[in-house]
């Protein structure tokens, strides 16, 4: 698995190197400097803590630091506003939560993201496996975190919550449209804060800007898939090494389908998928020793992996993808002098990089090498390809 790691660590490296997609923003520093720019959008998923920008096309990208940034914004897109505020960072994972109900707050400095504006605004702050939300009124120079938390219980072992957020709305959000049943009855989700909010607004004066677009979900592809692996296949005993031959280079057809969760986050840049298939290798050839090595290999390969895209434009992208890949096979075998070898099944890692254009994409991949004959200590051998796959979207 260390192998498997190091690949996604490559995939991940160049990823960094991809297209970079600047759009029209602002940020404005601590001596309240607006500067209006090009900011490189990347879809967060967790709150920044700089951005890259740039003043027009031509010009080198710069980074700036939450140390220098007081507010940032992408048009049509998103708004940061930094605070020295205090957040509760206890864990909601069933196996790590605190015994302790009430929230345990430490003094930060972060950007939080703008969810609504107006008599009371919205932000919420995010990160891995962690999401708090906060608010603000008067001058709203000052934030304070709306307490949720989940806890366990030292005598009766069971999961409670603290739902004192429910209470804190309550008493920020005083209006003749909202009923007692509004506050006991709203759940800890973004969604569901944003129209409290928006409902509160709307009854005062001042003006309600919601920056919170609808949240992207993940999207599921379905495609065919079709290709040729160019494969090369050895064989051998570890204790004689007269028995040790290469077949020539094989052409082996592959036929099958593939599914892909394209994640939300981070422009769709990210996908995990599988792409089950069928392919059958058979080949007969004499060693130096003339003796005849016949190789009967039909299998069921299941790979799974993860996939970045580089945008070129609206319609294309470049790609690249690694994972493993998992070999069923039954009753194949590779016969040596007439004792026969039953082949295994097993794994190996890949890797591919290819060009996606509406419907349709092509890829080269690189099926690292396994071994078939894992069951005999005697006995040893070596399955790889390299290979063009073409794939056609059905949904």
């Amino acid at each position: 698995m260390k192998k498997l790691r190091y690949l996604f660590f490559i995939l991940f490296a160049i990823s960094s190197y991809g297209q970079i997609n600047f759009e029209t923003g602002y940020y404005t520093n601590n001596t309240n400097i607006k500067t209006e720019c090009l900011i490189r959008n990347v879809g967060w998923y967790k709150n920044p803590t700089e951005i890259q920008y740039k003043l027009n096309e031509n010009e080198v990208e710069k980074i700036v630091t939450i140390a220098d940034i007081k507010e940032f914004g992408i048009e049509n897109c998103c708004k940061y506003k930094r605070f020295k505020l205090k957040i509760d960072r206890s864990s909601s994972d069933v196996n790590n939560l605190s015994t302790e109900r009430n929230p345990i707050f430490n003094e930060e400095t972060l950007l939080l993201k703008v969810l609504v504006e107006g008599e009371a605004n919205l932000y919420e702050y995010q990160d891995v496996n962690l999401v708090r939300f906060y608010i603000s009124t008067g001058n709203h120079e000052t934030v304070e975190q709306l307490v949720f938390k989940e806890y366990k219980n030292e005598d009766t072992s069971q999961i409670g919550e603290n739902n004192y957020y429910k209470q804190q709305l309550r008493n920020n959000l005083k209006s003749d449209q909202l009923t007692l049943s509004d506050f006991e009855n709203i759940t800890y989700k973004k969604t569901k804060l944003v129209d409290l909010f928006v409902t509160f607004n709307t009854t005062k004066a001042t003006k309600t800007t919601i920056l919170e677009t609808k949240k992207d979900k993940s999207a599921i592809n379905l495609k065919v898939i079709a290709g040729v692996n160019g494969t090369l296949f050895t064989f051998g005993n570890n204790y004689n090494a007269l028995t040790d031959y290469t077949f020539g280079t094989k052409p082996v057809f592959v036929i099958g389908l593939e599914v892909e969760n394209i994640f939300p986050f981070n422009q769709k840049k990210w996908s995990i998928f599988a792409d089950p298939n069928f392919q059958s290798y058979k080949q007969t050839e004499i060693n130096n020793s003339n003796q005849s090595i016949q190789a009967d290999y039909t299998f069921l390969e299941l790979p799974f992996g993860a996939r970045y895209y580089m945008f070129l434009n609206k319609k294309s992208q470049l790609f690249l993808d690694a994972g493993i890949a998992f070999s069923v096979t039954s009753k194949s075998t590779i016969q040596y002098s007439g004792t026969a070898l039953d082949i295994s099944n097993t794994s190996n890692l890949f890797t591919g990089i290819g060009y996606k254009s509406g419907r349709y994409d092509i890829e080269l991949r690189y099926n690292f090498g396994r071994g078939l004959l894992t069951a005999y200590q005697s006995w040893n051998s070596n399955y790889s390809s390299v290979g063009i796959l073409l794939g056609y979207k059905i949904l």
